[in-house]
């Protein structure tokens, strides 16, 4: 499982090793040897193919045409969820702890490597183009300020991590373990600061919020002297994501708000897609990019095209954790693990990372999660670095 998710996290468009195809072959037989199948996820792993084979026999019969290519990367996208069977028999968070800070340091290293000379940028550039992009590098303004951002595309896959290295920093009494925590978290302090995108940049301090809110609670006189300035904070963030959020002079918003309008218009056209989907594989014409794409970055409303009702039966497999959950939010570290993944999913909604490889990982690592927490009799394992 660890080669598993290093490739992922590493080369997350599979165009640095080439490797996905083959070690996810390798990891599931290796799987099969070594564990006994448990079936208590079986339908997690049917629904989301029954959704798209679903979807794409009834835009046959609408008369919609789809990219073959595109149809098999959709049911290609969802293989990972196999490794279900086996999933109570690792610890996928822990298992992402060393994966998580090479993807930091790969990002770390080329950003300063870019800013330092203009010949490296461009040799740079050039080879992450060539090999499919695993980093997003873009030079954007936000808020009047211009940002040069480097973007790992796996980087939504480390928020577990992050989270437990914040949690460790905020909880842990050992002196020498404390200094590893901080070191780990300046580090993806750095990468969250350098990433160029709205939605990293201001994850640290919600992780942060998070991890420490329950402790500040517990503690009256503190409570009554910090809730005042949280308040203050919690205001001034949420202020922040809406002034992003609704800068529309920002190319970026300008093209997924152009995207809206386009689906809006689609659904009044043709109201069946609601119920039955387009179809995986099918393009229709969006305002954002003046073209016919097969999707945009609203992955939410891109799974409601694509599947219509069958959205629901795939999106049950990423809100299931949230329900099984629920009822141990009492427990600090689960809390902040539950509020990560209602980030990742909100993020994932806005970005092309839930049907994919990357989004693969978090599910495993949401799903083992809880099979840790229920087999342990819920003493969770606190520390996954």
């Amino acid at each position: 499982m660890f080669l598993f998710v290093l490739v992922i996290m590493i080369d997350p468009t599979n165009g640095l090793l080439h490797l996905k195809d083959k070690v996810f072959i390798a990891v599931v037989a290796y799987c099969v040897v070594a564990y006994k199948i448990d079936i208590k996820y079986l339908a997690h792993v049917l629904l989301p193919i029954v959704a798209i084979a679903m979807s794409y026999v009834l835009s046959i019969m609408q008369g919609n045409i789809a990219d073959m290519d595109e149809v098999l990367a959709a049911f290609k996208s969802i293989m990972p969820l196999i490794m279900l069977l086996w999933i109570k028999h690792f610890n996928v968070i822990k298992i992402m702890g060393i994966p998580a800070v090479l993807v930091c340091v790969i990002s770390i290293t080329c950003w300063l490597l870019m800013l330092y000379d203009p010949v490296l940028e461009s040799i740079i550039y050039k080879y992450n183009m060539d090999h499919d992009a695993t980093m997003q590098m873009s030079k954007r303004t936000i808020m009047g300020v211009q940002i040069f951002g480097c973007y790992y595309k796996s980087f939504v896959s480390i928020m577990f991590v992050m989270f437990s290295v914040i949690y460790g920093m905020l909880n842990t009494q050992k002196t020498f373990a404390k200094f590893g925590y901080i070191i780990l978290f300046v580090i993806f302090m750095f990468v969250c600061a350098i990433s160029g995108t709205r939605s990293t940049m201001l994850l640290p301090f919600a992780m942060i919020g998070m991890a420490s809110y329950r402790q500040i609670m517990a503690h009256e006189k503190v409570r009554y002297l910090l809730l005042p300035i949280l308040f203050i904070f919690f205001v001034v963030f949420l202020g922040v994501v809406f002034m992003l959020a609704s800068e529309t002079s920002e190319y970026s918003n300008s093209i997924k708000y152009a995207h809206v309008g386009s689906y809006i218009d689609l659904f009044i056209e043709h109201p069946q897609y609601l119920l039955f989907g387009q179809g995986p594989g099918t393009e229709f014409y969006t305002e954002g990019f003046r073209a016919y794409v097969v999707r945009t970055e609203w992955t939410y409303l891109d799974l409601v095209r694509n599947y219509g009702i069958g959205s629901l039966m795939i999106m049950s497999v990423f809100i299931f954790p949230l329900w099984r959950l629920r009822k141990s939010l009492s427990d600090n570290y689960v809390f902040g693990i539950y509020c990560t993944y209602i980030i990742y999913l909100f993020i994932a909604g806005t970005n092309p990372l839930l049907m994919s490889s990357t989004g693969m990982a978090v599910i495993l690592a949401i799903y083992s999660f809880m099979e840790n927490y229920d087999n342990n009799e819920k003493n969770v394992q606190k520390e996954c670095c």
